[in-house]
């Protein structure tokens, strides 16, 4: 994986993290289905490389600095969160301060977008009032390899 698995190991990111130079700074969330490639998104965000990934225990935590044309710089805290019931007591509290929050399905899992309901539910009552809220379809590429294997489409 690409982040500490610690708390005290987070708590030391943030610290460093705050002796960086930066203008703003961002709690991005990644939530959604187990197996919907949330870890390998945010591993091409960060390291231009999605590789295999291990389903993720608990949450994540990595982080990017963006330049903006303006020249001022975003400091963006990604959490990475598991989809797996058995984590739902401990993830959904990391929703507490995020900007945003990005639920992920899998267009080759009907179930993990008929889901995405119960995590809009869940978002709107652990995250701030004032957080944007996206969806992301993943696995697009598995379109033009297999497209028989796609269950999710625009018209739904």
């Amino acid at each position: 994986m690409f982040g500490p698995k610690s708390e005290r190991d987070e708590h030391k990111r943030f610290q460093s993290d705050h002796k960086r130079h930066y203008d703003y700074l961002f709690k991005i969330v990644l939530t959604g289905d187990p197996f919907t490639g949330k870890s390998c998104i945010l591993n091409q965000f960060v390291h231009g490389e999605a590789g295999e990934q291990k389903p993720t225990v608990g949450v994540e935590f990595t982080s990017k600095l963006v330049k903006l044309d303006d020249g001022k710089t975003i400091n963006l805290q990604l959490w990475d969160t598991a989809g797996s019931e058995r984590y739902r007591s401990v993830t959904k509290h990391y929703y507490r301060g995020a900007h945003g929050v990005i639920i992920v399905c899998d267009i080759t899992s009907l179930e993990s977008f008929q889901n995405v309901n119960l995590w809009l539910d869940e978002v709107r009552s652990c995250a701030p009032r004032h957080c944007v809220i996206g969806l992301m379809a993943n696995k697009l590429d598995i379109m033009f390899d297999a497209p028989e294997k796609r269950q999710v489409y625009r018209e739904q």
